[in-house]
């Protein structure tokens, strides 16, 4: 699952990958680079995911389609 945030031209997506050995966080920054956090336990890449993406919000990104569109109408 990808989600994706805008702020002015710049783009980021947080990616959840499912790994044989558990779960992954992608965070992808808008300069190209990628964070990757492994997790074993489903409900802590979803809270760590969830808290990600409130600061994304609080630091003034915004929540958008892949394509770059906004997601809050």
């Amino acid at each position: 699952m990808i989600w994706s945030f805008t702020r002015n031209a710049a783009q980021t997506d947080l990616e959840v990958r499912r790994l044989p050995e558990g779960f992954a966080l992608v965070v992808n920054g808008p300069d190209g680079s990628e964070r990757v956090e492994a997790f074993l336990d489903p409900r802590r890449v979803i809270n760590h995911l969830l808290a990600v993406q409130q600061q994304f919000i609080a630091d003034g990104w915004i929540p958008s389609s892949p394509i770059g569109r906004s997601a809050i109408v």
